[in-house]
């Protein structure tokens, strides 16, 4: 499987401030405009979104009896889905005044007996 790091989602959807908690205990709710294939679209709604750090990922994970092969983090994403993102290599999106000092995505090979 393969996710954004949660990370990615402490910030404000500008990426100016760390808005979030990491450990997260309770939905983060925002009124957004635009799509995630056109961010902008005049198109308004609420998102309700909940962040889990990795270890709780990774106790789930081991708890339904899962062996994990390889873990990876990825300080880009493979997609233009966020604001102030630039293509800084062919298919690596990364955010403009952060580079690469953060961790966007993450990627988990595990498998079950």
């Amino acid at each position: 499987m393969a996710d954004f790091h949660p990370v990615v989602w402490m910030f404000d959807n500008d990426f100016k401030e760390v808005r979030y908690r990491y450990f997260k205990d309770e939905p983060i709710v925002e009124i957004e405009q635009g799509t995630y294939a056109n961010r902008g679209s005049a198109q308004e709604f609420r998102s309700v979104t909940w962040n889990h750090s990795l270890s709780e990922l990774f106790t789930v994970l081991l708890e339904q009896g899962l062996t994990i092969l390889q873990f990876r983090e990825y300080d880009y994403s493979p997609f233009n889905c966020f604001s102030n993102a630039i293509e800084s290599e062919p298919g690596k999106f990364r955010i403009v005044h952060l580079g690469n000092r953060i961790p966007m995505v993450y990627a988990i090979e595990a498998f079950k007996k």
